[in-house]
């Protein structure tokens, strides 16, 4: 049991479980902005539209993205499926929960700018989020697939060197 615990150190905690919970962080700071705050910020990129849907798509993108890169290392998930099947069962198990996980925090997202002045809930938004996540667990599926095959490559070539005999 200790042996199996001890990959979870401080290492794997900086790698790993504190990427998404700072990321969530920057998004309840970014949320608990003011209308007029959060359109300060934006600059002469406040009026242009689809600025705002551009961010919520890419603050989920990202969070999703973090949360399956996650629950890939919990899971015991270090190698995506071989070449050939890009995505197996587990790895469909690791997105959904990355997914729900995720979708979660957008809805509790939603309800906290409900209490910022000049905010409301916008299922828009959670349309965005939602398209955002979909998105970041694709992209980790496919950073995970393409891992795997670069280090099946590694392997390869290593093993296809020739060793020289020292017997006579």
């Amino acid at each position: 049991m200790i042996s199996r615990l001890g990959r979870f150190g401080p290492g794997w905690l900086v790698a790993y479980a504190l990427p998404p919970v700072a990321w969530a962080g920057v998004i309840f700071w970014l949320s608990s902005r003011t209308a007029s705050q959060a359109g300060d910020a934006l600059g002469p990129l406040a009026d242009v539209p689809l600025v705002s849907e551009a961010f919520h798509f890419g603050e989920y993108c990202l969070l999703a993205f973090l949360v399956f890169r996650l629950m890939a290392t919990v899971g015991g998930l270090r190698r995506a499926a071989p070449p050939g099947s890009p995505v197996q069962a587990l790895d469909l198990l690791l997105g959904n929960v990355s997914g729900a996980a995720s979708f979660a925090y957008a809805i509790s997202d939603e309800v906290h700018q409900t209490f910022v002045p000049g905010r409301t809930f916008a299922v828009e938004d959670l349309a965005v989020d939602l398209a955002g996540i979909v998105t970041g667990i694709a992209a980790a599926w496919a950073w995970r697939w393409w891992r795997n095959i670069r280090c099946r490559q590694c392997h390869r070539s290593n093993r296809s060197e020739p060793t020289t005999s020292t017997h006579a």
